[in-house]
């Protein structure tokens, strides 16, 4: 896994593959200011925003997240009375995903 970071505070470390018309996200984790872990698969498709979605993630902020960050976070969909950090699921397209 390689490491990169941002102008936030945040390091975002995965794992993708590339093969038979699919990016297969096997890890990505970020930490800092907001914490995400995901898999999945995205199947790739011309034009590239009609590629379907297919993930999972967890996504959570910490005490000291700016509150913009944690707004925004506030903004994902979720079911009644789920936790912050029940997994979320994204699928669609790259041009329309949908979180459910």
């Amino acid at each position: 896994m390689e490491q990169v970071s941002s102008g936030m505070d945040l390091s975002l470390r995965g794992k993708f593959s590339v093969g038979g018309g699919h990016v297969a996200v096997q890890d990505v984790q970020t930490a800092g200011d907001l914490n995400l872990q995901g898999a999945g698969q995205i199947t790739l498709k011309d034009p590239i925003g009609d590629s379907a979605l297919n993930l999972r993630a967890t996504i959570t902020t910490g005490l000291d997240t700016p509150d913009a960050i944690k707004t925004l976070v506030g903004l994902i969909p979720r079911a009644p009375g789920a936790k912050p950090d029940a997994p979320i699921t994204v699928t669609g397209t790259l041009a329309n995903p949908r979180v459910r």
